[in-house]
């Protein structure tokens, strides 16, 4: 009884020195307060590979650090495994997070189960490859269509315009690499002596790509560039006991890793194209706190930087650094 009459008396003091409308206040401020959580977003990574993905990774968590969001990533047991990323985003979808950040892929039950996320009011972004028909969402990463054209511009500086050329590709489905070889393909068909011999799939994996590299010069005698669409090549190659002689006379591919800087050089690629992979991920998550707490992106699709990297522009930029 007394405990209640402390209780009681507690109250009276409240509303005579806060008022009516500040008692009120101090009342549901322990309520308010518990209620207002961190923005929680989830990235969920085709795999963890050292470099690109995981790079961008990087650039989710350092964004939750600085932002103060509650991010979170999952990776499959398998390697670019579908089934496994549609399954992370059900249970994601199912922890009622405020966002999730993804590749796009174009398989029916992955993009069903993010249209469920997105139904349930979950801020669903598309970083490295976009779904351009999917229903209120944000693309952030390279134009994909434009980074296949610069790397046909490239090839096509690279070799005098006469080319037989080998493409390696990723897998089939991903609008990105589609993208990609058609905007290669665009930016060398007025090359007359410029022919793609042939397209083949490393699916991700280094002895595939390993296996592909030797195979397709031993099924077309004559190719002399090897262009690839995307980063397995240029980590493959550019491992120390990759063992992988050279067999094309210029190679051309994707993203600037460790390994990628020493396939430069070591004369083994000519080049790469160069994407901004981690800022990918902290803008995806910049733009998912800006979403939720102002009700809008600063556009449903932002294009991040690209640009062709030789050997020489590594030595031109170690050169800069001892001055």
């Amino acid at each position: 009884m007394k405990k209640r009459r402390f209780h009681y008396l507690i109250l009276a003091i409240a509303m005579v020195s806060l008022g009516i409308g500040g008692f009120l206040l101090f009342l549901n401020r322990n309520e308010r307060e518990q209620s207002i959580k961190p923005l929680r977003v989830t990235m969920i990574l085709p795999h963890s590979d050292y470099g690109y993905w995981s790079i961008l990774g990087q650039g989710v968590n350092q964004a939750g650090k600085d932002l103060g969001v509650d991010v979170k990533v999952e990776i499959p047991q398998l390697n670019y495994n579908v089934e496994q990323m549609t399954s992370l985003i059900e249970k994601t979808t199912a922890a009622k997070v405020d966002a999730i950040i993804v590749q796009g892929i174009a398989n029916d039950r992955y993009l069903a189960a993010l249209e469920k996320a997105e139904e349930k009011g979950i801020q669903v972004i598309f970083v490295d490859t976009d779904v351009e028909d999917f229903p209120n969402k944000l693309y952030i990463g390279t134009d994909n269509y434009q980074a296949g054209y610069m790397l046909g511009e490239k090839a096509a500086e690279a070799t005098g315009g006469k080319a037989n050329i080998i493409v390696m590709s990723g897998a089939e489905g991903y609008p990105n690499l589609e993208q990609r070889y058609e905007g290669f393909q665009d930016a060398i068909k007025d090359y007359s002596e410029m022919k793609i011999l042939s397209l083949e799939y490393d699916h991700y994996d280094a002895l595939r790509f390993s296996e592909q590299y030797y195979q397709a010069k031993k099924d077309h005698p004559e190719a002399d560039t090897l262009i690839c669409l995307e980063g397995t090549a240029a980590q493959t190659l550019g491992r120390k006991n990759s063992n992988l002689k050279k067999v094309y006379d210029r190679i051309l591919a994707f993203d600037l890793s460790n390994e990628a800087i020493y396939a430069l050089e070591e004369d083994i690629l000519y080049g790469v194209v160069v994407q901004q992979q981690e800022y990918m991920g902290y803008l995806a998550v910049e733009q998912a706190k800006q979403k939720a707490e102002q009700g809008i992106y600063d556009a449903d699709v932002i294009f991040t930087d690209i640009s062709f990297v030789t050997a020489m522009d590594l030595d031109r930029e170690n050169s800069d650094e001892k001055k």
